[in-house]
Parts: structure tokens; C-alpha cells; sequence
């Protein structure tokens, strides 16, 4: 697209929404108040910043294809695979031996999975999603020509694959979690529609009447609809796009103020870059507030092990969220700095 270049001067906003998206997966994760309006967009806004990232020189020949198909590989499949194999490990108090092997080999198709694990469904499906993009785009490409005739056909498929997922959706129907990539295609299509035009609504009267819209169609929706992406599960594909929408404009104007703070911009962005670390380790990090719980109020041990938290409430979800995010920061940062290092020696 004319705009690839565009997309990297906004990475720093982008980073911001990661940022922001994250924060609301962990406190969401960590308790119960606010979590229903806050699963109504964050993670819908995670498919749509995949989307609005992708480059359409990712299809323009074979080679392209397969270079993509190949980071995607390596940046979702195998951290799926590796951190479904720890988590198996870690759990072998609940699994037999044949069990643990058995998982972590289903872990290499998509289909292990583990309770500490849970949130790798992400990577899982957002792989789907991606790669299936990218390939029906490499397709259309050799029909229609024009990038505009392109985005007709893409938009069709993103409709007709939403319909397939709401109606796995009401006949329960999870299809090894592919009903989800279904409907999450949508998502990620629309991020891609929305490269061409965020520049043009940054008009500060645009924007903020944008911004207005947005948390007015949030609290509709918040009565209305209740929605849970990773288990595909939405009243209306209306409503569920709608939700995505608004929130992407919510935290889009948000990331925009943010930008102007250095201080909390450059901790955004640390947040939004490391966004895979706390996918994969939040909810075994949670099980150090369980300890610390644990040891307070004199409970018995085994009680570490509640799921997804002990007790999420007042200042404890707020530790929660903090221990979520900054263990998992501090290790990743950790273990980048120690691969160049041994890469700067081996060179």
C-alpha cells in the first residue's frame, strides 16, 4: 500500500495502544469489576493493530509469502509451542507422564493447552488469522489489480468468514478454536482498512468527535453485548464490530495524548514491545500474589494454585496487575540483553 511508509512513523503510537491493550488484558485477568466493558474492545484491538501493521508487499510474490509465513512461524508458533511445553512441565503434578508428552506434542498442531497457558490462545489464533490474510490476499492479487478492488474481495471474505464464526458461535461449535480465527479475521481486516484513513482523522475536531462517538457506543454496548474473543462468543456481529471499532478510536485518541507525555510514553512503549512476555507469564506470575496471600491470612498452601487469581480485589488488583506486567518486562528485557550479549561475543 502507498501508505507502508506511514505506518512506521506511527509505530510509537502503536506501541502506546499495545501498551494500553495489555495493562487491560492483566487487570481484566485479575478481577471482576470493569471486566466486562473492558472484553467488549481490548483484545479485538489486538487483531486490528496486527492488521493495520501488515505490509502488502508481505504477498507480492512466493518469496514474500513464504518470508512472512516463516516470521509468523517464528514469532507465534514457536513461542506457542515452547511456552506450552514449560507450562505442561510446570504441571506435572495434575498429568501423568504419557499426558505431559501427549500435550506437549499437540502443542506443535495448536492443540495442547494448559490453565497457566490459557492466554497462548492468542498466539494461536492471531498465527490463523494472519497467515490466512495473507494468503487469500496473495490470491486476490492475481485476480484484481487495483488496491481498491482488493479490499472489496477481502472485505467479502472478512463478512462471509464472520458469519461462519457467529454461527459456530450459536451452535457452540469451537472447531479446535479455528471458530475464533473466523471471526477474528474481521477484526484483523479491519486494521488493515484502517491504514489508508487514520491520517486523515487526526483533525482535532474529527478525532474528538470520533473519540465522543466511540465511548458512547461502548456504554450502549456494555448493556447490550457481552463478548469473549477467545471463546468466540458474541450476541450480534454487529454489535461485536462495533465494539472493535470504537474501542480501536477510544485508544487510538488516547495513544495520541500519551505520545505527548515522555515519561509514560516511553513506558507504554516498553509495554507494547514486550507484549508477548506477558501474554505467555501473567497468569503464572499471579501465583506469586497467591503466595503472598497464602502467607497473610494463613491459608493452606495448595491455595496458590487458584485460578486465575486468589483474591482480586481493592489494592490485591492492583498488585496483580503490577507483578503481571513487570516480571514478565524485567525477564524478556533480561534475556535480550543477555542474547547480545553472547551474540556481540560470538561475532
Amino acid at each position: 500500500m502507498k501508505t507502508d511508509s506511514k505506518v512506521f512513523s506511527r509505530n510509537g503510537r502503536i506501541d502506546i495502544m499495545k501498551g494500553v491493550c495489555i495493562i487491560l488484558m492483566v487487570w481484566g485477568h485479575s478481577g471482576e469489576f470493569g471486566t466486562h466493558f473492558v472484553s467488549l474492545f481490548h483484545m479485538a484491538v489486538f487483531f486490528m493493530i496486527s492488521g493495520f501493521l501488515f505490509k502488502e508487499s508481505n504477498t507480492d510474490s512466493r518469496e514474500a509469502l513464504l518470508g512472512f509465513c516463516m516470521r509468523k512461524l517464528k514469532s507465534l508458533w514457536l513461542p506457542y509451542v515452547l511456552w506450552n511445553a514449560v507450562f505442561t512441565l510446570l504441571s506435572k503434578g495434575g498429568m501423568t507422564g504419557k499426558e505431559m508428552f501427549t500435550n506437549i506434542l499437540k502443542g506443535i498442531f495448536f492443540a495442547g493447552g494448559t490453565q497457566i497457558g490459557g492466554a497462548l490462545w492468542f498466539l494461536k489464533v492471531l498465527f490463523v488469522v494472519s497467515v490466512a490474510y495473507a494468503c487469500i490476499d496473495f490470491l486476490i492479487k492475481r485476480i484484481a489489480r487495483s488496491e481498491k478492488g482488493r479490499m472489496i474481495v477481502q472485505g467479502m471474505v472478512s463478512l462471509l468468514l464472520l458469519g461462519c464464526g457467529y454461527y459456530c458461535n450459536m451452535k457452540e461449535h469451537a472447531l479446535f478454536g479455528i471458530s475464533t480465527a473466523f471471526s477474528c479475521y474481521s477484526l484483523f481486516y479491519l486494521g488493515v482498512f484502517l491504514k489508508d484513513y487514520m491520517d486523515k482523522m487526526r483533525n482535532k475536531y474529527i478525532s474528538c468527535s470520533l473519540c465522543t462517538v466511540s465511548v458512547v457506543i461502548l456504554i450502549l454496548c456494555n448493556r447490550i453485548e457481552s463478548i469473549a474473543i477467545n471463546l468466540n462468543q458474541y450476541e450480534n456481529p454487529i454489535t461485536y464490530l462495533l465494539a472493535a471499532l470504537a474501542g480501536w478510536f477510544l485508544l487510538y485518541k488516547i495513544s495520541e495524548i500519551l505520545y505527548n507525555l515522555s515519561g509514560i510514553k516511553h513506558f507504554l512503549s516498553i509495554l507494547g514491545q514486550n507484549t508477548l512476555a506477558i501474554v505467555a507469564l501473567h497468569l503464572l506470575c499471579f501465583r506469586m500474589v497467591n503466595w503472598i496471600q497464602v502467607e497473610i491470612y494463613d491459608m493452606p498452601f495448595n491455595m496458590i494454585t487458584s485460578f486465575p487469581v486468589l483474591y482480586g480485589i481493592g489494592m490485591w488488583r492492583a498488585l496483580y496487575t503490577i507483578v503481571g506486567i513487570a516480571i514478565p518486562v524485567a525477564l524478556n528485557i533480561g534475556r535480550k540483553k543477555i542474547k547480545t550479549v553472547i551474540t556481540n561475543r560470538s561475532a
